[in-house]
């Protein structure tokens, strides 16, 4: 297939003296001798030469080999040779594989790429090209990038490759910076050019992923900043309790602020607010701000690799947050959102609902309904018992007998003083 065949031949001395062999050796059209046999070749002793099929145009090659030497009957030493060479190949396969430093990072986070193109061949091939289209989710740092061969444009990402042997290999690597909010960021690299065919790749094909092709690579990594749920509890008449829960699945540990308003009328419960991990999470500051009315967190949520909202409870550095707040009887609704902000900027929110439904006083009969207030002191000021004592009669008649005469007082006081005035 127009690849250079090479044969090794070895020459042994059988006699008791010295022999000695011509150079150079004469090879026919189409073969050439690579390295040639040394000379003299000591009794019992061997040497040996390399003839290579070299010829570039497909053909049939054939002839004899003479060895010119001082054997006395064997001079010269001959022998035949062939080599059929075919039609010259062009058939390389090249491979383009990428991988990523960090698989969950955070905003702000370096990551490196590695490409590894590979010719499996049969053939070299020249003139290849890789280009790297990066996704708007990340920035290329310019000085970042590193060649085993080759040049690298880093204003359009072109890795000049040049020639790449068979079987060879060349590797390509460059940092990028996060600089997005959640989701699954794809990066896509590409052969653009490449003299030799490929038969299972077309180069500069279009817009990968293209089906059964190996000449480009795609990676693609999940930014995953912190999460968190809240959920609540009535912890008692109207007091309700909220839990946050936050994790940080990345790799790194990341520092966060959390800010949770609470919803206007309600009162925070003092002493019920705490801040705990199982894990190695950094508390800095767990409080309730009485002048924004506001709970506070600062600190360092450590890493929990790869967890999900479904393995939150299990995650062995989530942070929790619990407090609670007292609900006046005419709130049914209480929604609080609670904000984590990392070091980079990134933004989380969780929020629920609390809702209650309030059962409306009646509008006919019974009177006005009591307030809790009331009722509660209604209860505390009847005896012990339950019983009406014996003097209970007597004392409202004369209680009722005293706010008359304060009140027939007063009335005639009132109209002396108007009488005056007149």
């Amino acid at each position: 297939m127009g690849i250079p065949l090479s044969r090794t031949f070895t020459i042994e001395n059988l006699g008791v003296l010295n022999l000695t062999v011509t150079n150079p050796i004469t090879v026919p059209a189409g073969f050439s001798v690579l390295t040639p046999p040394t000379s003299p070749i000591l009794p019992a002793g061997n040497t040996t030469f390399t003839i290579v099929c070299d010829a570039t145009i497909a053909n049939t090659y054939s002839g004899t080999v003479i060895i010119a030497n001082n054997d006395s009957n064997e001079n010269p030493y001959e022998f035949g040779i062939t080599c059929v060479v075919n039609v010259t190949a062009t058939l390389a396969d090249l491979n383009l594989t990428k991988t990523v430093s960090d698989s969950t990072p955070q905003v702000g986070d370096t990551l490196t790429y590695t490409l590894t193109l590979s010719n499996t061949g049969p053939d070299a091939t020249t003139n290849v090209e890789v280009v790297d289209t990066l996704p708007p989710t990340v920035t290329y740092q310019v000085g970042s990038f590193a060649i085993t061969q080759g040049s690298f444009n880093e204003g359009t990402l072109t890795w000049t490759v040049g020639t790449l042997g068979s079987p060879a290999t060349a590797i390509l690597t460059f940092d990028v910076v996060v600089n997005t909010s959640t989701g699954i960021t794809i990066n896509y690299a590409q052969v653009t050019a490449s003299d030799i065919t490929d038969d299972n790749s077309t180069p500069n094909n279009g817009t990968p992923p293209t089906p059964a092709e190996d000449d480009e690579a795609a990676i693609s990594f999940l930014f995953d900043p912190p999460f968190g749920r809240k959920a609540f509890t009535e912890a008692g008449v109207n007091v309700l309790e909220w839990t946050i829960v936050w994790a940080n699945p990345s790799n790194n540990p990341v520092v966060v602020s959390m800010s949770d308003p609470l919803l206007g009328g309600t009162t925070f419960v003092a002493g019920s607010l705490s801040c705990t991990t199982p894990g190695t999470t950094t508390i800095t500051t767990c409080l309730h701000d009485t002048i924004t009315n506001e709970i506070v967190f600062t600190g360092i949520i450590d890493p929990n690799p790869g967890s999900t909202p479904a393995t939150l409870d299990s995650a062995s550095n989530r942070l929790i947050i619990v407090y609670r707040v007292l609900v006046p009887d005419n709130v049914a609704t209480v929604s609080n959102v609670a904000t984590l902000t990392t070091a980079n900027d990134d933004v989380v929110t969780v929020t629920n609902t609390y809702t209650r439904t309030i059962t409306p006083p009646p509008t006919t009969g019974g009177g006005t309904p009591l307030t809790t207030e009331q009722i509660q002191a209604t209860v505390t000021a009847l005896p012990a018992t339950g019983e009406t004592p014996w003097w209970a009669d007597i004392a409202r008649g004369a209680l009722v007998i005293v706010a008359l005469t304060i009140i027939v007082g007063a009335g005639g006081y009132w109209r002396k003083r108007m009488t005056q005035h007149q």
